[in-house]
């Protein structure tokens, strides 16, 4: 089946290897949500007539258009979107093309007062661009005064004290920063499984590290984790970000800055314990398509206790069955597990059209309460077995594994991060050099601070 999808899967996003470029993604959560919230309609919801004119959305994931018979889902987002066309009195016009295209186009119209589209599909590695150059408007008063705003998100796509984004809560959630866990491996080594941890609280970085370590053994070239990816699912588990916002709203380099210095000593010096003293990480590059498949192809060799993989549909779809999964371990700074996004798409509302935001913003947000007539109440509610059904499908290899991320999913915070075009500068002159041994953790803060701090002002200050 295909997954309907309220907010485009970071799974996608990461599998289309943006982060791997390290485009993370900027954004001010005014305030926190978890992601369990099933998104009603509600009659006092506003209403126009678009007198039978079109309104055009542009998108470059062509299956975000919605098809009848993959799944129930997606029929319920079908039939959605045209009761929303009917309610409203317009035509619906999809705009499709290469992401690049995309916002070539979007941005030439825009600054010469064209419109491009009425409603568009918008990514992280440029919104802050967008927003500097007023080319997408806020939604914060048509989602904050909606009457079910509960079910909108309301902290992810959140900038300067903005909410740009027109995007449901996610249901039934499940975590997107996690490890596979090769089983034959940890079978074979007579470990407990780490999600009988997680569920209890002991899932942590001490215990993280251990078990690399007794699945370490070089005369067979094996070894605990992967680099790949690494960097990013340890500073996660630490309540870590690149960034931080000083009180005077200035982005400030959180490697250096005083309130956040110390976290960040704490996850170089775990991997610089880990990969010089245990010696159980595998390769010295945290980011890129040759980290990937090094650290893929010794997990699928059973080379490889915990590797991060965006797709393990393709493992599945491929014959192999050798793994599990384990959400990320905590790390000393964190008083409770988060989930951050980094690569993320979300839609929005381009300020050049012929309809008003406050119009736009009332036909998207009556689309995405996702109307059913198959429903004695007229909206589609995803059920947690059917969520269940759908991620043992395409992902995973049994029940347990999707009942526990679902299970962990339930009270985790869904937490925004920043958003940077590092190019190498923490994959490698940050990360890969307290890896290889080449310099200190204390050391490559200092050397990095003015370059770090200089990627941030571009983007933010």
């Amino acid at each position: 089946m295909k997954k309907f999808k309220c907010l485009l899967s970071l799974v996608m996003v990461l599998a289309m290897l943006v982060c791997l470029c390290a485009c993370s993604q900027p954004a001010e959560p005014t305030t926190t949500q978890n992601n369990n919230g099933n998104t009603q309609s509600d009659s006092t919801a506003p209403k126009y007539d678009f007198g039978g004119k079109t309104i055009k959305i542009a998108i470059w994931y062509e299956p975000e258009i919605p098809n009848l018979g993959d799944s129930d889902s997606e029929d319920a987002w079908y039939y959605s979107l045209k009761h929303a066309a009917e309610e409203f009195n317009c035509e619906i016009e999809w705009i499709v093309d290469t992401q690049e295209a995309h916002f070539s186009n979007f941005i030439q119209k825009s600054l010469g007062g064209e419109v491009y589209a009425d409603i568009m599909m918008c990514h992280s590695w440029n919104y802050v661009s967008l927003i500097k150059q007023g080319l997408i408007l806020p939604t914060t008063e048509y989602v904050a005064n909606a009457p079910d705003a509960e079910r909108w998100n309301q902290s992810t796509y959140v900038l300067n004290g903005e909410n740009w984004g027109l995007m449901p809560v996610e249901q039934n959630y499940v975590p997107t920063n996690y490890f596979l866990v090769n089983t034959k491996l940890l079978n074979s080594l007579g470990l407990e499984n780490p999600q009988e941890l997680a569920r209890e609280g002991k899932w942590d970085w001490e215990t993280f590290r251990r078990y690399c370590a007794e699945a370490t053994d070089p005369s067979k070239e094996q070894y605990g984790v992967g680099c790949f990816m690494l960097a990013h699912m340890l500073k996660t588990g630490n309540d870590f970000s690149y960034a931080i916002k000083d009180e005077n709203g200035v982005y400030q380099n959180a490697f250096t800055h005083p309130s956040t210095h110390s976290q960040a000593m704490e996850v170089l010096e775990l991997i610089q314990r880990m990969a010089l003293e245990d010696k159980s990480v595998l390769g010295a590059w945290t980011d890129g398509q040759e980290a990937m498949n090094e650290s893929l192809n010794a997990f699928k060799d059973g080379k490889l206790l915990f590797a991060y993989y965006p797709s393990p549909s393709s493992l599945k779809k491929a014959g192999f069955t050798d793994y599990s999964v384990v959400t990320v371990p905590m790390g000393p700074s964190a008083a409770q597990l988060h989930d951050t996004v980094e690569a993320f798409a979300f839609w929005c509302l381009p300020k050049e059209s012929s309809f008003t935001a406050e119009e736009r913003a009332a036909f998207w947000m009556e689309a995405k309460r996702i109307w059913d007539p198959a429903d004695e109440e007229g909206y589609y509610e995803e059920s947690e077995e059917s969520r269940l059904e759908e991620l043992l499908d395409e992902d995973y290899i049994n029940r347990e594994d999707v009942q526990f991320l679902l299970d962990m999913g339930k009270n985790m915070e869904l937490l925004p991060d920043v958003s940077v075009s590092w190019g190498s500068l923490i994959a490698d002159d940050i990360f890969g050099a307290v890896i290889r041994g080449d310099s200190t953790p204390a050391a490559v803060i200092e050397k990095t601070a003015g370059e770090v701090q200089a990627k941030i002002d571009e983007t933010y200050n």
